[in-house]
């Protein structure tokens, strides 16, 4: 069955990547960070082969059935379209490995092993929808710091101001390893600190309680009429400092009870 954007947009990630079919030999593959990369299955000389069409939502379903209709011309007028495209990088001067949506899918693959999931995948989709559109089919060598601030203040301008700065961060760190992978001879970013660049958020201290105020809290708090599970769980959260994600994700296999200790695995941290 044909894919729409709701059932791609429902597409999860899993511990191995996986593929989903729509049609005519077009396919979404879906990678353990979250990504989602359009391949084009086709066969040439009698060989099978597959094109690379980019990653969805930069790459919308729209756009990749037609690209998926040109390639098939181009088979039709009896040429591989895997090879028109690397002649049209060849004569710009481009690898077909030195654009930043091929590094980014090489750099988060390389980090899944040391983030979790759901980090790896806000990494790879913060990314995509913000610096891809305008930057993905750019040779690295050719995409200057005001290219990539430009995408930053368009995340600026919207208001995530964090999420901006986290996004210019990481998209340091993915230069960095194009540098030491041979693509580049220099980051664009390596003079460059987010703060200097993008707005800060104005500091807002949470709210707290004041020193005179923890011992009715705590009276309050052990005569509180509530469910126990929640006075238990704020007993805890005092105790220990966790997060409040660890709290509400712990299971009583973390908890060894004769020796005291509870042991958050680091997949939860």
């Amino acid at each position: 069955m044909p894919l729409t954007e709701i059932t791609i947009r429902a597409l999860t990630p899993r511990a191995k990547s996986y593929k989903v079919s729509d049609r005519d030999g077009l396919y979404l593959e879906v990678a353990p960070g979250g990504s989602k990369l359009w391949r084009y299955k086709y066969r040439y000389d009698r060989k099978e082969k597959r094109l690379a069409l980019g990653a969805h939502p930069v790459v919308g379903l729209k756009e990749v059935r037609s690209k998926v209709a040109d390639a098939k011309k181009l088979l039709a007028d009896g040429r591989d379209p895997g090879l028109e495209r690397k002649l049209q990088r060849a004569a710009h001067g481009v690898s077909a490995e030195d654009d930043l949506t091929t590094v980014l899918a090489e750099w988060v693959n390389k980090n899944k092993t040391a983030w979790s999931p759901s980090y790896a995948e806000r990494v790879e989709n913060t990314i995509s929808a913000n610096f891809l559109r305008s930057l993905g089919s750019i040779p690295l060598p050719k995409i200057t710091a005001p290219m990539i601030l430009a995408c930053a203040r368009k995340m600026e301008s919207r208001g995530a101001l964090d999420h901006a700065r986290r996004a210019l961060q990481w998209i340091k760190s993915l230069f960095r390893y194009a540098v030491a992978t041979g693509r580049i001879s220099a980051s664009p970013l390596s003079d460059i600190q987010p703060s200097d660049v993008l707005q800060s958020r104005p500091v807002k201290s949470y709210p707290h309680l004041e020193l005179a105020e923890v011992g009715p809290f705590l009276r309050a708090l052990t005569d509180y009429p509530g469910r126990l599970e929640t006075r238990l769980a704020v007993n805890l959260l005092l105790l220990t400092a966790v997060r409040t994600c660890e709290l509400r994700g712990a299971s009583w296999s973390e908890f060894d009870f004769k020796k005291s200790e509870w042991r958050i695995p680091a997949q939860r941290m």
